[in-house]
Formats: structure tokens, sequence, C-alpha cells
């Protein structure tokens, strides 16, 4: 969010739009984490917390991809795209941890990566 503030007063524009997508990313991964723990509530599984930690596990097993195919394979002019696709699937997930944390601690603990 600093970074997006800054980008903007800077007016470094492709800067500025990579952040905001960065940003509404944590948002769709808090809304997907939040659909998933009621989601499975409903159907009344026992562990419906841990099936969105699952989730993130797979999610961070695919982040773990993108840095093995960085390093490997030659995408050919994709130094700006690869890395920003990193970025957005980790700020997803983070903005699902934030979710499932705060959840399941009723609110009392916050865990924002958007901000600290």
């Amino acid at each position: 969010m600093s970074l997006l503030a800054d980008v903007l007063y800077l007016q470094e524009w492709s800067v500025a739009i990579i952040a905001t997508i960065s940003v509404l990313c944590f948002v769709a991964g808090a809304a997907h984490s939040g659909w998933v723990i009621l989601w499975t509530q409903q159907m009344r599984f026992r562990g419906s917390f841990g099936f969105s930690m699952w989730l993130e596990a797979v999610y961070l097993l695919i982040f773990g991809w993108f840095g093995i195919a960085a390093m490997e394979w030659n995408f050919g002019g994709s130094d700006f795209i690869m890395p920003s696709l990193a970025l957005f699937l980790l700020c997803f997930i983070m903005g699902m941890h934030n979710t499932v944390i705060t959840l399941l601690s009723g609110s009392a603990i916050r865990s924002t990566h958007m901000t600290g």
C-alpha cells in the first residue's frame, strides 16, 4: 500500500499498476479464503480452516514452481511478467492467510500482511 502511494506520487504508472493488482490479489485471496471457510462450514466439514490452509499449501507449491521456472527457463523478454505473476500469487496467498487467522481467532489476532 505504501509503495502504491509512493509510485502514484512519482507518476511511475507501470509500477503503480502492478502495486494496484497486488492489492487486489490480496483482497481476492481474502475473499476466496472466506468463501472456502464459509462453504466448508455450511457443508459441515470438520476441518474448514484446515481445508483453507491446505489450499494455501497447494498455492505455495505453485508459487515455488514459478521460482523453479524462472530459474531454469528463458522466457524471452518476460523478465517483467514472471516476477509479477509470482508477486500476484504471493499476495493472494497472504490474503488467504490473513482471513484464516482473523476468522480462527475471532478477530482477536490480526496478521495484516498488507500494512505490516
